[in-house]
């Protein structure tokens, strides 16, 4: 099984941010700066790798780094975050085909209530269903 990291660039295309979106939103990660790496497969986006952290140079898990520094003296190592979110390609595509169509039937809901072949009824617990009008 073979990975490809997809770090965006600075300039992104619409596609790009739209896969960004929908796969960040899908693991509840919007807002984050993980890169999101492909692989093969149907799996849904997961986050997988460790939070930054400080250890001692044997290797012991340091909780309180402040705590420990001394001046001219160190032995903690810093080890930086390697979070990323893992998707499969697969999931990907089925997700904006799903977007796509959802995309689709809001634009056609929105063109017939503009043009009045429409109307929006209110069930008891509020929530909404476009249906055609009876004229």
């Amino acid at each position: 099984m073979t990975t490809t990291a997809f770090r965006p660039p600075k300039t992104r295309s619409r596609e790009d941010r739209r896969v960004s979106k929908l796969v960040r939103a899908a693991c509840s990660l919007t807002g984050t700066p993980y890169p999101i790496t492909f692989e093969g497969g149907f799996a849904p986006p997961r986050l997988e790798g460790e939070s930054y952290h400080w250890r001692t140079r044997g290797g012991r898990y340091v909780y309180h780094p402040s705590a420990y520094a001394r001046r001219g003296w160190s032995n903690l190592v810093y080890h930086h975050s390697t979070h990323r979110i893992v998707v499969g390609a697969g999931w990907v595509i089925e997700a904006l085909l799903a977007d796509e169509a959802a995309r689709e039937a809001r634009r056609k809901a929105a063109c017939a209530l503009r043009a009045g072949t429409a109307v929006v009824r209110f069930d008891a617990e509020g929530c909404f269903r476009i249906e055609p009008s009876a004229n």
